[in-house]
């Protein structure tokens, strides 16, 4: 019964989200816990007229493990692929040399049997990439920007020299769902690293001699003379101390 109901969730992913077209080869990547999921997918990709492939894969041990060679070569050559699993393979190697190549992809990390039944797969998506794309664009470069909400959010933040960013689960050729977001993503990293080493100081204390070893071989060789010099310092006023007569009583 339930494969019945996810029907309808799993055409809009094929018609809507990536657009199957005749003829086309569609690769689903899943596991066995996820594979009511991937049949429905898969019936519906045929329905379409597409070339489909169901690969399973042992469930990854955590989040952005490659798959296995021979998936990742196969995500490479298909027209599209669609990942249902329950660790997520987005930011894999496997899936950047697929998009490169020129495959189009949707990520379906921890779905479920309930979520291709209803909730966000009953969004508008056509209508969302309209609103989606207007709402990146009048954000996209701004200076000041206010984000608050009836539960008491109030965040301020510029974008400026940022561009828009916009996700409505929709994929043409070379595209993921989350791939401009993963581009995103590594700017702001880029940005909060260099915020952090220009106005923050750290201060590490080991606590046993082998995160002392760990310390040390972190260390730039500049860091290590000032060290040499601090500890040659500080011997040089315990040496003083010790030379001092007692004081008398």
């Amino acid at each position: 019964m339930k494969n019945f109901m996810m029907a309808r969730g799993a055409e809009k992913i094929v018609t809507t989200c990536v657009k199957v077209q005749p003829g086309e080869e569609v690769l689903i990547i899943t596991e066995v816990e996820k594979f009511s999921i991937a049949e429905s997918l898969a019936a519906a990709a045929y329905a379409k007229g597409g070339h489909v492939i169901i690969s399973v894969i042992e469930p990854r041990m955590q989040d952005s493990a490659e798959p296995p060679q021979a998936i990742a070569e196969a995500m490479k050559q298909s027209d599209i692929f669609i990942c249902v699993v329950g660790k997520s393979i987005t930011h894999t190697h496997a899936v950047k040399d697929a998009i490169t190549n020129g495959s189009r992809g949707v990520v379906l990390t921890q779905f479920s049997e309930n979520m291709l039944v209803r909730g966000g797969i009953e969004c508008d998506f056509e209508y969302a990439k309209l609103e989606c794309k207007a709402v990146a664009a009048a954000m996209a470069g701004a200076k000041n920007l206010l984000l608050t909400s009836p539960g008491g959010t109030h965040l301020r933040y510029s974008a400026e020299g940022r561009r828009g960013n916009s996700l409505y689960c929709m994929v043409e050729k070379g595209e993921l769902t989350v791939e401009q977001g993963k581009a995103l993503n590594e700017e702001l990293k880029h940005n909060i690293k260099k915020t952090v080493k220009e106005n923050v100081n750290v201060s590490v204390k080991p606590t046993s001699p082998e995160e002392l070893d760990e310390l040390l071989e972190k260390m730039t060789p500049e860091q290590i003379e000032a060290l040499k010099e601090r500890l040659n310092a500080m011997e040089g006023e315990q040496s003083e101390t010790e030379q001092q007569p007692d004081e008398e009583l």
